[in-house]
């Protein structure tokens, strides 16, 4: 970068809020007056005028770039002198704080084409709503993909949140990416996974797909869900896992994965325990704790007056269990590879167990299945809140044949098929 001689009367009038959303800008590359209002500008009370009236201010003093590029309100970017400004005012701060992101980026590196603009509006829009409702205690580290540590040579998500024991990548879709430039993500990814650089060793992997200003979002969540079946979900095992889903539903799945590890109750938030306990089971934390590796929420199972798992209909009344109402595709992953995965558990257990999966609905079920030729695969079964809450459980629990027929059991033998009927349609 140029040296940039920085006026003190400049640094002098900066308000706390200017110098916050300066610094927001050079990290997020750029930003627009309704998010510093939102995030920075609001927090002293004061109107959407005043910001306006601030920003003004720093675009004369050019310290600031109006760029348009289509939207209501320009984008505004960092000048060489904005920087330099970011950078003083950075300086004793990264002299006492850890700050893992690289601070040498220069006006010129963090321009952007306008066409990509509204992408990248998008983005900051979702960072920093996350941000905003994240606790104070949190520890995280957000990189915009002009800052983040090498993921792969090929492989370069939009943005990244560091959590202390994961990795949260974002990749934000506007409808935009065709099926060939999917396959070339979904590679890329695979080569990442199978060769992680050393900032991502030994650490969890989060995808979150970001679905924004879709025309339709089932349709397009679909096709992104029907491309990562195709050729990425033998990846998807938990330790990697991937959303897919509309920018409010997945900043609400983030901040409630940090809210809930500070809770220990297994299944919390859906009332799921009760329920279980109507029909007669327990969640046995010992064997939870026994299964975790192997990524599902719980064990449950029936027990005899002297502890042992009880036989009902010839059958052990036990089962692993999922709760499918995030959309996280691992559950897809566990579905589709249960074979396998029943062979290691009986490795580890000495026995097969099924695997109960609590989803949505039944036609949510069905569609999905159906997207990956996965219907009717053996000792996978399926139940909803609704049916739990008003079935016995031989008639709370179904499968899905090929067809996407429903059938319940007539015992808890879960042999005996007792047809309901057929979802038409995908």
């Amino acid at each position: 970068m140029a040296n940039v001689k920085v006026n003190e009367e400049i640094m002098r009038e900066l308000t706390q809020e200017d110098r916050m959303g300066l610094d927001a800008i050079y990290w997020h590359r750029c930003l627009n007056a309704p998010l510093l209002y939102q995030h920075f500008y609001v927090q002293a009370d004061a109107r959407m005028e005043y910001a306006q009236e601030r920003i003004r201010q720093l675009v004369s003093k050019k310290v600031l770039a109006e760029v348009e590029y289509g939207g209501q309100y320009p984008a505004l970017f960092l000048t060489t002198l904005g920087v330099a400004i970011v950078k003083l005012l950075r300086g004793a701060l990264n002299g006492a704080v850890k700050n893992r992101r690289q601070m040498d980026r220069s006006s010129y590196e963090l321009k952007m084409n306008p066409k990509t603009i509204p992408h990248q509006v998008a983005l900051n829009t979702f960072v920093l709503s996350v941000c905003s409702k994240l606790n104070d205690g949190i520890e995280y580290q957000y990189y915009d993909e002009k800052f983040m540590p090498t993921a792969a040579e090929s492989l370069m998500p939009d943005g990244m949140f560091e959590f202390r024991d994961y990795i949260v990548l974002l990749e934000m879709d506007m409808g935009t990416e065709r099926a060939a430039h999917m396959e070339r993500k979904w590679n890329n990814y695979r080569t990442f996974l199978e060769y992680k650089g050393p900032f991502y060793q030994n650490r969890d992997i989060i995808m979150l797909f970001i679905l924004d200003n879709v025309k339709s979002l089932s349709r397009r969540k679909r096709t992104v869900w029907a491309s990562l079946g195709r050729f990425l979900i033998d990846k998807i095992d938990g330790t990697f896992e991937v959303y897919v889903d509309a920018p409010a539903v997945l900043q609400n799945i983030l901040t409630e994965k940090e809210a809930m590890k500070a809770s220990s109750e297994l299944l919390p938030g859906i009332g799921l325990k009760p329920l279980i306990a109507t029909h007669g089971y327990s969640i046995s934390p010992i064997r939870a704790e026994k299964i975790a590796p192997l990524g599902f929420d719980a064990y449950i199972r029936k027990l005899t007056p002297a502890g042992k798992v009880m036989t009902q209909d010839n059958r052990p009344q036990e089962f692993i269990l999922d709760i499918w109402l995030d959309g996280r595709l691992s559950v897809l992953h566990k579905i589709m590879y249960y074979h396998n995965i029943e062979r290691a558990l009986k490795v580890k257990l000495g026995r097969s167990i099924a695997y109960l999966v609590v989803v949505p609905d039944e036609r949510w079920i069905n569609k999905t299945l159906a997207l990956y030729d996965a219907r009717g695969i053996q000792n996978v079964f399926f139940t909803t809140i609704v049916r739990l809450e008003g079935e016995k459980l031989n008639k709370a629990l179904f499968q899905l044949d090929g067809l996407g027929t429903v059938h319940h059991f007539s015992n808890m033998g879960l042999k005996e098929l007792v047809y309901e009927r057929r979802i038409k349609g995908r």
